[in-house]
């Protein structure tokens, strides 16, 4: 379930446009760290369309201090000119730069895309980070696609990424429901399988199969949590 489910959400991280991406991190930082809980739009709409404004989203500290993202749905982000004296056109230095040029209290900047770092840039970040130690002395945090996909992928199971999957990408949520199910099943036959070394009821092996491949999209995980539930149960009755 999890290869597939990579697939699909990398793809519809990439197909989003610029101010549905923006609602879409918005939602999905808090999550991914809970120290970005509070961070306001800026350079959006509520109707999910873009104006501009640096940055486009922005939380002001209790000290005064500010965390600044930038949202970026743009082809080629994360691909760096190949002179370094062009760095200040390449937009991720671009975005550093501006947060840098309208913010006064930086505590940190964080650059959101939803596009992959080329497989022939393996620098890109590093290079990026480079570019703003001389800038400011902000926090960096650079988040690309495969960042945004396995925080989504490694939290399926759970609620509040689960609301963010049916706000967002409504299509992969019905997926995944699908997908629990056909897995839960699949795990419940391979239990059952094993009942007469577990003695365990099978509305019990019901219930811990849904609950692991709610849990673990990995099927083998899935697979060693339940079987340690059951044995909890199983020594539970042997006592």
């Amino acid at each position: 379930m999890r290869h597939e489910l990579i697939k699909e959400i990398s793809s519809a991280l990439k197909a989003m446009e610029q101010g549905a991406f923006q609602d879409f991190c918005l939602d999905f930082l808090p999550l991914f760290d809970p120290s970005y809980k509070g961070l306001e739009r800026h350079g959006g709409t509520v109707e999910g369309k873009t104006r501009k404004g640096t940055p486009d989203l922005i939380k002001i500290l209790s000290n005064g201090k500010q965390i600044a993202v930038q949202c970026s749905a743009e082809t080629g982000y994360w691909r760096s000119p190949k002179e370094k004296n062009r760095f200040p056109t390449w937009k991720p230095c671009e975005d550093i730069d501006k947060c840098v040029q309208h913010l006064d209290n930086l505590e940190e900047i964080v650059l959101c895309s939803s596009q992959e770092v080329p497989t022939d840039k393996p620098n890109a970040k590093a290079d990026i980070l480079s570019y703003a130690k001389d800038k400011t002395n902000a926090r960096i945090t650079l988040l690309c696609c495969a960042n945004i996909e396995n925080s989504l992928i490694n939290n399926v199971g759970t609620p509040d990424f689960e609301a963010l999957f049916k706000n967002h990408f409504p299509k992969i949520h019905e997926r995944i429901a699908f997908l629990k199910e056909a897995q839960g099943n699949k795990l419940a036959l391979e239990l059952l399988k094993e009942r007469q070394e577990r003695p365990v009821s099978l509305d019990n092996v019901l219930k811990i199969a849904t609950d692991a491949t709610r849990n673990f999209p990995d099927f083998k995980v899935a697979k060693d949590y339940a079987l340690k539930k059951i044995d909890e149960l199983r020594s539970r009755f042997e006592r």
